[in-house]
């Protein structure tokens, strides 16, 4: 996680930095979001619910990081429906030979990354 501390040190409160793309925490998400869509997906959480108050740069581990990256889109997602909605802006996403997706946010909570456009089963 890359931020700008000039702009996270001007939100009141203590800041989450936790991010997770796996485990006992994502799997109950993912599995609604697979339920729903069936486009190949990563599901990221993310501690910090309201954003670092600008753009994150993140890098999350993942199997799927074999999915080309000129046709990943971004998404917020909510975590009890599994509901996704697309995130205006370019995420810049890339991906690293240790299998990290990169990408930027301006947001944190339960974001998805798919491959294409999200399409319901």
């Amino acid at each position: 996680m890359s931020l700008d501390l000039a702009a996270a040190s001007a939100l009141s409160g203590d800041l989450a930095l936790k991010v997770r793309a796996g485990g006992d925490v994502i799997k109950p998400v993912a599995d609604k979001v697979n339920g729903l869509y069936c486009n190949r997906a990563v599901v990221v959480k993310i501690d910090q619910e309201n954003g670092f108050g600008g753009p994150v740069r993140y890098a999350v581990k993942s199997d799927k990081a074999y999915m080309r990256v000129r046709d990943l889109v971004l998404h917020s997602c909510d975590p009890s429906t599994g509901v996704c909605t697309k995130l205006e802006g370019d995420p810049a996403f890339y991906t690293d030979a240790s299998g990290y997706i990169h990408f930027t946010a301006d947001m944190g909570g339960w974001l998805v990354i798919s491959e294409y456009e999200l399409a319901r089963k």
